[in-house]
C-alpha cells in the first residue's frame, strides 16, 4: 500500500511541475532595423513637401513560461517576431508595416486602403548583392543621402516594368530604418528627416 501512495505522490509531483519556456525576441541587433515605437513619428521630406507617418502599433515577442498539470509532447510557443505599423499618411494614402522574424528575416510593406502594394522581403544578415526577376538588393557599407552618411544600408529596388509598382526603391539603414523611398504615384523621392 505504501508503494501505491508513493506512486500517486510521484505522479502528482511530476504533473504539477511541468513548466515550459518560450523564447522571446532576443536579437537586439536585428531590432536596430526597426527603430520605431508606438506614438513615435517618422518624417520625410522632398524639395517641397513634408510628410509624417505616425507609428500606431509596435510589438516585440517577450520570453514567457507556462505550467501545466500534465506533460505536453508538442509545445507551440508561436512565432518569435517584432513589428511596427503606422497610420495611413493622408498625402500618400500609404501606411508602413515592417516586421522581423527571429533569424534576421525582414519584411517591409507599403499598404494603402485597398491592398498591399509592395512587399520587400530579405535577410538583414546577407551582405552581398542579390536579385531575382522582381527585386534587386544591394548592400552598402556606407551610403550618403542628403549630405548625411549612413552605415550599413540596404538598397532595394523593384522591377518597374510592372506598372503596378508604386514604391520602386527603398534605402534601409541600420539604427534609422527607412531613410529614403521613391514613390511613382507622386513622382517624388522621400528622404527621412533626422
Amino acid at each position: 500500500m505504501k508503494k501505491f501512495y508513493f506512486l500517486i505522490l510521484m505522479f502528482s509531483f511530476v504533473f504539477k511541475s511541468c513548466t515550459y519556456h518560450c523564447p522571446g525576441f532576443d536579437d537586439t541587433s536585428v531590432l536596430t532595423w526597426l527603430p520605431y515605437k508606438t506614438e513615435g513619428s517618422i518624417r520625410y521630406k522632398n524639395f517641397k513637401d513634408t510628410i509624417v507617418f505616425i507609428v500606431n502599433r509596435d510589438f516585440v515577442t517577450k520570453k514567457d513560461k507556462f505550467t501545466t498539470g500534465f506533460p505536453v509532447m508538442d509545445i507551440d510557443c508561436g512565432l518569435v517576431y517584432a513589428y511596427y505599423k503606422t497610420q495611413i499618411n493622408n498625402y500618400t494614402n500609404l501606411s508602413i508595416n515592417e516586421y522581423c522574424v527571429q533569424g534576421d528575416f525582414l519584411s517591409i510593406r507599403f499598404v494603402n486602403n485597398d491592398s498591399i502594394k509592395i512587399p520587400y522581403d530579405f535577410l538583414t544578415n546577407y551582405k552581398s548583392d542579390t536579385s531575382d526577376n522582381k527585386q534587386k538588393i544591394k548592400y552598402h557599407d556606407k551610403f550618403e543621402v542628403d549630405n548625411i552618411e549612413y552605415n550599413n544600408v540596404y538598397e532595394i529596388k523593384q522591377d518597374t516594368m510592372d506598372n503596378n509598382i508604386r514604391i520602386w526603391r527603398i534605402l534601409l539603414a541600420k539604427n534609422y530604418g527607412i531613410i529614403l523611398f521613391d514613390d511613382r504615384n507622386t513622382e517624388k523621392e522621400w528622404i527621412i528627416i533626422k
